[in-house]
């Protein structure tokens, strides 16, 4: 993995209780689903003050690789980063920035590739908290295959990603509709009679 990209560790600090926004939003390992989506409903933030922690600041392309947790299955889930704003990222997030676009798409499939095949679980080492630590990224056997396979491999698995997010917006879509029905109809605001099923089947994909 060291050929593939630069490899830092984040901030070394207690960020849990800042929720106020002051200095620059930080991303920690709760941040990252495990299937390696960024969610921002619960943000910390953090002031820069040394040159250490500017060399933090996130772009474009980045990967995030939750190199420690207390709970094990989540070594080595990675987010990549897209975001326009300002962010760093905590101490238990490896950034991770390739050479080049593709090859970050690439390699952000390929590591949560090895985590849901458990290959994280077996080569982690384990102490109050479950590991795999920088000098194990760099050291990571990593396949690079050539630019063309690379681009087919990248493309294939993006539009199935756009594919299973239009999914999970209808399905969330279809539970709220479900959830205001339920309470409509059981608390008698609407009548089974008056019911317009055209929202149903428009929300159906």
């Amino acid at each position: 993995m060291e050929n593939a990209g630069d490899v830092v560790y984040g901030i070394q600090a207690a960020v849990a209780s800042n929720l106020k926004p002051v200095g620059t939003m930080i991303l920690t390992n709760k941040n990252i689903t495990l299937d390696g989506k960024l969610v921002l409903e619960k943000i910390n933030y953090f002031v820069l003050k040394t040159k250490r922690h500017y060399e933090t600041m996130l772009k474009k392309g980045d990967l995030l690789f939750n190199w420690r947790s207390g709970s094990k299955e989540h070594v080595g889930k990675t987010a990549y980063f897209d975001l326009t704003s300002e962010f760093v990222h905590s101490s238990f997030i490896l950034r991770i920035r390739p050479s080049d676009e593709i090859t970050g798409r690439y390699l952000f499939y390929y590591l949560n590739f090895l985590r849901e095949s458990g290959f994280f679980l077996k080569m982690q080492t384990f102490s109050i908290n479950a590991k795999f630590n920088k000098s194990a990224i760099n050291e990571l056997p990593t396949y690079i295959p050539g630019e063309d396979e690379r681009r087919t491999i990248v493309g294939t698995l993006d539009a199935v990603e756009t594919k299973l997010s239009f999914h999970a917006r209808k399905k969330q879509a279809l539970e709220d509709l479900f959830r205001t029905l339920l309470h409509q109809l059981m608390t008698a605001q609407i009548r089974v009679n008056d019911l317009d099923l055209s929202e149903v089947e428009t929300a159906v994909p």
